[in-house]
């Protein structure tokens, strides 16, 4: 073997522990407060980097015993080793264990590296790497000794477990998912970046995880990751087979010798022929390094922000930042693409380069080495140059021979002599040095070992902080612990926000974890630490801000933690679909996840999921909803008809049956057990009993029976509004109001200037009206009710929506921009086929409704960006359903509440946060900071609410948001909203003001209007605060106040309460116990629905208004009646009835209510033959004769023939 050659395999034998590179990237705009305080800088482009320097320090090193490593194959240089031997080979033997194939045999020259042979295959597993025992191979390490290498296998298509697998049909029920059964990859190499960590897989795969806002990661995407993902492999490359890590970028050499690099690219040190510069900083994603042709790196080393290598010839070359002559070719013009270092006089090649920050080292095959770069602080020498531009020879300490190791850190450098002694020298800010002191030191000195350590078999330098590996396997840290990466188990590091200094100038020793006998090798970041056991497991501890310790985490570790590797991770659960909630790690390596309502039977349960962030095949599972709900019914109280039994899922609401018809009665509703009207709306959480409440038409027939051969005229009398109806929802829009009557229809009063109040017309009016049915569909009713400004909406029990009023901006949402005076339906627009509303909320121009799918649709004026499908401007509109954005929702989160404010939009979802857009001039979008106006979800701060507590209602106004949270606490933002002055704002949520709701009581329900906000208490009583001029408060006056103060009980009566309260422009409305509704405030557009235009400044009731009464049609039977007319003088209709068969029959009354079509009054009427007359018995046939007998013939006969020709018709309703 020729000399060099065996001077070459000696320097890369003692490597093996070196870290290539293990750079830190700051932005100057990121901020480490936590970790790295102002004091601790770094070089910035153009200026001399400001770095505090540690002092060399002594380490005794008395002994040159060799270190027993975890295996045979875990290379440690040391102290005196001899170089490669010449014609020395050695067997390295590849055992697939697969129990078919013969092991491969490789003979490998000593000091060489062995080649990865053929990848095996196994059918049903799946590789995981060659292994010498439990300790992945590294194959970048010299072969210096005969080797027995082993696959391991892991079983494939194994799949996920869930328990339990079944559940209620309500849902809510949290699973237990378990992953298949963790591969038994292990990492061979690993290398910490500032943020960031890059690892060597034994299965021949590149991992990484941390901060990846510059593509650190490589993975094709700026997301941090908590845990390992696998760099995508460019077309054609097999595997990477050496890997470096820089301050914010990484590199790879693959299987054909090829060098990629990925990350931050500022100065050009991916080498691959350009720069980018901010904001887009790197690439993210591998990109080959422009070499020479026929020039291959046989090594690389990343410092921070430039990259040294070796090609396969011995010739140095470097890339990337050169300001202090880093590169090394004697200049300091940064370079794009690999530039050769000058190669000093008498030096024929290089056999090893190792750069850390700013400062490099190389060692040339007569074992002397050279440096260059940044001097600062005398890393490099003791020399006054401040940079070094081309390689320099490295001057030895007296009676040192020459180093076999040297290790570059940031403003610092370790060196291990042929003795086995450590030196130190250069930065020795916050003890980095481990000495005793925080001196630099210009010139080495010395490392000291602590008591009972014979020797230090690597030192490892990080970001003013360094660590040691003794020969029992025990590591030892020292200098900056800030961010608990000394490991020492120190506390008080874990939640340093403030950056106060912790350190300890002396060695401190690693917590061993529970189990673990030593550590075998180390490495380190700038503010996190690895080490890997003697089962070839990897620790981690230190900084976790950007989750660079990779155990699924942003916690700071204060002593190793398990690296979570390889980690599977489900990214969506579905259920038949519909997705579940909560989807979150337990702390065992489970999973956990909440499943959604669904109906009952069976369903597929479908997993997507990752390992190490590459998709695997969906997992399906079986999992059944049992019913768990309860039994409603539906007693008809005709005194006929059966009981009518629905089965309703717990927590659901129960669907509004056909409205049952009963003869001379009227339906107002279905009633609880207590007399209460059953709101639609209701969840249903226990079995109960639905009545049908009936009162009598008050009309009646006079007749009620006539003959056969009619003509004859009946009187009908009494027909009137019915009285038996009561109010189950009350909403205040702007200038006009709305409520929903227990028989199933919506009433309106106040301002109608654009048809607002649906009833077909234009005209305002000071009382209830019903809202006609427009184009809802017959047997539906409307649901859920909601006005804003000049337009009116309404839910369906069919799932859809219908819009009446101005549609100046397409707030209708039927298409177009023509205004509607009664209900005409919401198009599809953006809305899934196959999904219904469930929730809907108006204000101002616009219309937002949430969908059975958690999401939420919108339409109308978006000036604002109010719609938050992130568009906004002036003009800007959508006539039909649009989709609002994803935003800052988590992805497998749903919205499950909606409220339209006057300009802004909250959200509530299936997390208990909300999210607010729109405008945001006031801070009402509630994120800490007052932007003009958002065009897409954002989430609203956590403020003053404790943590562990989540919102459970929402309320938007105009300048302010409201919202009660799990403590039963009611907290507000933005303008007004918490009584504040106007110019006052809240950013962010703040607890609202008890005022004078007492002690241990705590508001249930809340409502913000324009100027003024209303709630409801747990005591029954209702507050209000904010603008009170017009009375809206209902206080008894009409002074502001800044505190929640207590409505006057006003024509309540005395026992009833308020159960719902809503704030419109500058009026009040609540609904009563009694099922009254109650109004207080403005009038001026007849708001307060109590007959006048009046301010009120305490409650009056609102009646149901007396409307006309108008007969459209009355059908006998089957046959109508030819003619009808109201008789002033009989106070009644005059009926002609038409002729019919002998009998009785239904009578039919069509009629209208203040113009809108009501349900048929139903009467009896009975027919009888002129042959039995009335009250007058059976005229004897045997007295009838001769012509008298001949004419009653004639004359039943033609009776007879007329009423059967005539036959039976549909009767006609109107």
């Amino acid at each position: 073997m020729h000399p060099t050659h065996k001077i070459w395999s000696f320097i890369v034998m003692a490597t093996i522990f070196v870290a290539c590179s293990t750079g830190f990237l700051v932005h100057a705009q990121s901020s480490v407060a936590a970790e790295q305080p102002s004091a601790i800088t770094m070089p910035v482009p153009k200026d001399k980097p400001d770095s505090k320097s540690s002092i060399p320090v002594n380490v005794n090193l008395s002994q040159t015993q060799k270190v027993t490593p975890a295996s045979n194959t875990t290379r440690v240089y040391q102290a005196n080793e001899a170089l490669p031997h010449a014609n020395v080979s050695h067997t390295v033997t590849f055992d697939k264990a697969d129990g078919v194939s013969s092991p491969e045999i490789k003979v490998v020259s000593d000091g060489y590296r062995v080649e990865w042979p053929t990848q095996p295959v196994r059918n049903g597993y799946l590789f995981d790497g060659w292994f010498v025992g439990e300790v992945a191979y590294d194959f970048d390490q010299p072969v210096t000794t005969d080797l027995s290498l082993t696959a391991h296998w892991s079983k494939a298509n194994s799949t996920w477990e869930m328990s339990p697998d079944h559940g209620p049909t309500s849902g809510g029920t949290q699973l237990k998912l378990s992953p298949p059964p963790a591969r038994g990859i292990r990492f061979s190499q690993i290398y910490g970046e500032y943020q960031s960590s890059i690892a060597m897989g034994s299965d021949g795969e590149v991992y990484t995880w941390g901060r990846n806002d510059a593509g650190m990661l490589g993975d094709g995407t700026d997301i941090d990751r908590e845990t390992a993902v696998i760099v995508p492999k460019p077309a054609g490359v097999n595997r990477f087979k050496q890997i470096s890590a820089g301050g914010w970028h990484s590199l790879a050499i693959d299987d054909h010798g090829d060098t990629w690099a990925w990350g931050e690219n500022e100065y050009g040190q991916l080498g691959d022929g350009i720069t980018t510069p901010p904001p887009v900083y790197g690439e993210f994603e591998p990109k080959k390094v422009v070499v020479p042709a026929g020039t291959h790196f046989s090594q690389v080393s990343a410092g921070y922000w430039h990259t040294v290598a070796i090609d396969d010839q011995g010739k140095l070359w470097g890339w990337g930042y050169n300001l202090h002559g880093e590169i090394g070719d004697g200049t300091t013009i940064s370079r794009s693409t690999p530039t050769k270092a000058n190669m000093p006089d008498g030096v024929n090649r290089f056999i090893r380069v190792t750069t850390r920050g700013w400062h490099t080292f190389a060692l040339d095959d007569q074992n002397q080495w050279w440096a260059w770069g940044l001097n600062d602080n005398n890393q490099i020498s003791s020399d006054s140059q401040e940079g070094i531009l081309q390689p320099t020879k490295l001057t030895m300490p007296a009676g040192v021979s020459h180093y076999t190791q040297i290790n570059p850190g940031y403003g610092n450098t370790f060196a291990l002599d042929t003795n086995g002694q450590w030196w130190a020298w250069g930065s020795n800010y916050l003890g980095a040095l481990g000495d005793g002191t925080m001196m630099d030191r210009p010139i080495p000195i010395k490392i000291s070992l602590p008591a009972g350590v014979s020797r230090f078999v690597t030192v490892e330098p990080g970001g003013n902080y360094s660590a040691a590996l003794d020969d029992q396997g025990q590591v030892w840290t020292w200098g900056d612990n800030r961010a608990c990466q000394l490991g020492d188990g120190n506390t008080a590091c874990q939640n340093n926000n403030s950056g106060s200094t912790i350190k300890s100038l002396t060695p401190v020793k690693v917590i061993m974890p529970a189990g673990i006998t030593h550590f075998t090798k180390i490495n380190l970041g700038y503010f996190h630490s690895f080490a890997f056991d003697d089962k070839g497991r990897m620790w981690t501890w230190g900084s976790n801000k950007k989750g660079q310790l990779g155990d699924a985490t942003t916690i700071n570790r204060s002593i190793p933690v398990r690296l979570q590797f390889p980690d599977t991770i489900p990214t969506e659960v579905t259920f038949d679909g519909k997705p579940g909630t909560g989807l979150d790690r337990n702390g065992d390596g489970t999973w956990k996840v909440i499943t959604p309502p669904h109906a009952e039977g069976p369903v597929d349960a479908r997993i997507a999921w990752k390992v190490s962030g590459v998709p695997q095949p969906d997992a399906h599972l079986t999992y059944t909803y049992d019913f768990d709900g309860h039994i409603v019914t539906f007693d008809k109280a005709d005194g006929s008809s059966p009981v009518t039994k629905v089965r309703v899922p717990h927590g659901s609401p129960v669907r509004w049956p056909a409205d049952p018809v009963r003869a001379g009665y009227i339906f107002d509703g279905w009633f609880t057990a207590d007399g209460k009207a059953w709101d639609f709306n209701q969840i249903v959480t226990q079995d109960m009993t639905l009545t049908a409440r009936w009162e009598t038409c008050n009309c009646e027939l006079k007749p009620t029976q006539g003959p056969t051969t009619g003509g004859n005229t009946t009187l009908l009398t009494g027909l009137q509004s019915p009285k038996g109806i009561t109010y189950t929802q009350v909403v205040a829009g702007e200038r006009v109001s709305l409520a929903s009557g227990s028989n199933g229809k919506i009433y309106a009063w106040g301002d109608n200037n654009f048809g607002q109040l649906g009833t077909g017309n234009t005209t305002s009016t000071t009382t209830p009206v019903e809202v006609e049915r427009g184009e809802l569909p017959a047997g539906e009713h409307f649901l859920q009710i909601s006005p804003g400004y000049e337009h009116s909406a309404a839910l369906a029990t069919n799932g859809k929506i219908y819009a009446w009023g101005r549609n100046q901006w397409g707030e209708l949402g039927n298409g177009n921009t023509t205004d509607a005076t009664t209900p005409v339906e919401v198009k599809q627009g953006a809305l899934p086929a196959g999904e219904r509303y469930i929730q809907i909320s108006v204000n101002n121009d616009r219309t937002i409704a949430l969908a059975s799918n958690g999401k939420a649709y919108t339409w109308g004026w978006n000036e604002y960006g109010q719609l938050g499908n992130g568009n906004s401007g002036v003009g800007s509109y959508q006539t039909t359903p649009v989709e609002v954005a994803q935003g800052a929702l988590p992805a497998g989160e749903h919205f499950t509440q909606v409220s339209a404010g006057y300009w802004h939009t909250l959200a509530l979802a299936s997390n208990g946060k909300a999210y607010s857009w729109g405008s945001n001039g006031s801070g009402q979008a509630g994120d800490g900071n007052r932007a003009p106006y958002v065009s897409q979800p954002i989430e609203v701060a956590q403020g003053a609410i404790p943590v562990g507590e989540h919102f459970t209602q929402i309320s938007a106004g105009s300048g302010q948001s409201l919202a009660i949270a799990s403590n039963g606490k009611a907290y507000a933002w933005g303008g007004l909203g918490n009584g504040q002055s106007n110019g006052i704002y809240l950013p962010q949520p703040e607890e609202l003001n008890r005022g004078d709701l007492p002690a241990n009581e705590h508001f249930s329900q809340i409502s913000a209007g324009y100027t003024h906000s209303l709630a409801v208490a747990s005591n029954g009583k209702t507050y209000a605060w904010g603008n009170n001029s017009k009375g809206a408060l209902g206080i008894g006056s009409t002074i502001d106040q800044s505190a929640p103060t207590e409505v006057k009980q006003g024509e309540l009566p005395v026992g009833e309460h308020f159960t719902y309260a809503s704030s419109g422009y500058t009026h009040s409305l609540a609904l009563g116990s009694n099922g009254k509704i109650y109004s207080w405030g403005d009038n001026d557009k007849n708001e307060l629905g109590n007959g006048d235009n009046n301010i009120q400044i305490t409650p009056v009731e609102v009646g149901f208004s007396k409307r006309p009464v108008k007969v459209t049609g009355i059908t006998f039977d089957t046959t109508d009646s030819p003619a009808f007319h109201w008789s002033e003088g009989r106070n009644g209709w005059e009926v002609t009835v038409p002729k019919h068969r002998m009998g009785a029959v239904d009578v039919h009354v069509h009629w209208t209510l203040g113009g809108t079509v009501q349900n048929d009054c139903i009467l009896r009427y009975t027919y009888y033959s002129i042959l039995q007359l009335p009250a007058a018995g059976t005229l004897p046939l045997a007295r009838i004769t001769g012509g008298t007998l001949f004419t009653l013939a004639a004359t039943m006969c033609i009776n007879w023939l007329s009423t059967n020709r005539k036959g039976l018709h549909t009767p006609k309703h109107r």
